[in-house]
């Protein structure tokens, strides 16, 4: 199991982490700190609002990391979740 940050906050556990193209995908099951980023997760997966300036700071792209089971973190870009708990990230 591999665990997603922002910054020192624990927003999920990723579960059957898979090779994806140039990234990765998994399941992902969210703690109570992912509720903040709902709005944020929601305009990255709306193919219409993505190209759109986002309806909030801008630093919640920033400082995501991958942590797997050795405690080792790797950064990774803003991942994309989906309301069915799916999610895609790259390192």
């Amino acid at each position: 199991m591999l665990k997603l940050y922002h910054k020192f906050e624990l927003i999920g556990f990723i579960n059957n982490p898979a090779p994806d193209g140039l990234g990765m995908v998994g399941e992902i099951q969210l703690t109570e700190a992912a509720e903040r980023y709902r709005e944020a997760f929601a305009f990255m997966t709306d193919d219409e609002k993505r190209s759109a300036n986002p309806p909030f700071d801008e630093d919640v792209f920033e400082n995501w990391f991958i942590e797997d089971e050795n405690g080792v973190r790797q950064a990774t870009i803003f991942p994309a979740m989906h309301d069915d708990g799916e999610i895609y990230w790259r390192v």
